[in-house]
């Protein structure tokens, strides 16, 4: 039986925080350091291997780490995730973003729907839309070729593309591969998506919304992205208006930062006890502040 527990509650993780710490600066100089390289690296998947010397760990770190990966019934619940089992025991939902990779274990299906064989439908769809964009099959009104993508999202939803892009955009160039510069808008200030469509010859400019919801602020309220951004009114009305928000949003900041202030201690507290356990319920949250 699974049993799901914050890390402070199990033995194996106050064995750990006992384990000497591993001076990164000593062990990474001289020979040692070239060793340390050499020998600290691990096979993954396609060929690829990932290198930890540069972490913070020895043998004695790496034994009380599986001994808390054993406690916390780690391989049992990565099982358990990949065959569709509630891992997001907060919101009470299945997690199947894996199976946009591959299917590990047993078919996964919700609402009647094999997930495995949605989402290879949903990547295929996507794959033959960006190749009809950037054959020209797909263009803007006046028939010319896309040669930006502008991608809206936030969180996980910007930072995964964003690191994709930025890894491989030096190798694309160079070996021909490169096909439409990628901008990001990331965040629901105006300023920001201001900033990235001044410098985007939007015209030839293809927009991504990227959402797991569709639910999240910046799909919504942004108005530089999408809907009519025209105001019926005079110049003169409309400069008073800009002058009445940001007295608005300057009180209200102000205010914002005062209520921080006043509440620092209990904000450190809460972000202890997020750093400890990881999540916080509402009554918890409300504890913690009203104590």
């Amino acid at each position: 039986m699974i049993n799901w527990k914050n890390l402070d509650e199990l033995a194996s993780y106050g064995e750990l925080q006992k384990v000497e710490k591993v001076n990164l600066a000593e062990v990474m100089s001289g020979e040692s350091g070239a060793q340390r390289v050499k020998s600290c690296s691990i096979p993954m998947a396609e060929g690829l291997s990932y290198n930890y010397a540069a972490k913070a760990v020895d043998s004695s770190v790496l034994d009380a780490l599986v001994k808390l990966a054993d406690e916390a019934q780690l391989t049992e619940k990565y099982k358990a995730l990949y065959n569709g089992e509630v891992i997001n025991t907060g919101e009470k939902r299945l997690v199947l973003h894996h199976l946009t990779r591959g299917q590990l274990g047993d078919a996964v299906a919700a609402d009647g729907v094999d997930k495995r064989a949605f989402y290879v439908e949903q990547q295929k769809r996507i794959a033959d839309f960006a190749n009809k964009v950037h054959a020209g099959e797909i263009t803007n009104e006046k028939g010319e070729k896309f040669t930006t993508a502008v991608q809206i999202g936030i969180g996980g939803s910007d930072l995964g593309p964003r690191a994709m892009y930025i890894a491989l955009e030096n190798w694309a160039k160079k070996t021909g591969n490169f096909k439409m510069e990628a901008k990001f808008i990331s965040n629901v200030d105006p300023d920001d998506a201001a900033a990235v469509l001044a410098s985007t010859d939007v015209a030839h400019a293809i927009f991504i919304l990227v959402s797991k919801s569709g639910t999240t602020l910046e799909t919504q309220t942004n108005q530089y992205l999408g809907g009519d951004t025209s105001l019926t009114c005079s110049a003169e009305t409309q400069t008073m208006i800009d002058q009445k928000v940001v007295e608005l949003v300057r009180k209200q900041h102000e205010k914002a930062a005062q209520i921080l202030l006043e509440n620092r201690e209990q904000l450190d507290e809460i972000s202890q006890y997020l750093y400890q356990k990881e999540t916080i319920t509402g009554e918890e949250f409300m504890q913690i502040l009203n104590s």
